[in-house]
């Protein structure tokens, strides 16, 4: 998990943007997720794919953290 925004040399004014930076990468994988869940087309080969391309899979839940 990133460090806390609240961490060492952040100041309150700062917090909205140090926050958006540190979570950035979750919120976008996030997003893609979820978005593709929403698609009818999309949304049947999630776990199929996930099962076929372990590795893929992993890299992405690695790259959270």
């Amino acid at each position: 998990m990133p460090s806390s925004p609240t961490s060492a040399g952040a100041t309150p004014a700062r917090y909205g943007a140090d926050w958006a930076r540190a979570t950035r990468r979750y919120r976008v994988l996030t997003e893609l997720l979820v978005g593709a869940r929403q698609r009818p087309v999309l949304a049947p080969h999630i776990v199929p794919v996930a099962a076929r391309l372990p590795r893929l899979f992993a890299a992405a839940v690695n790259a959270l953290g």
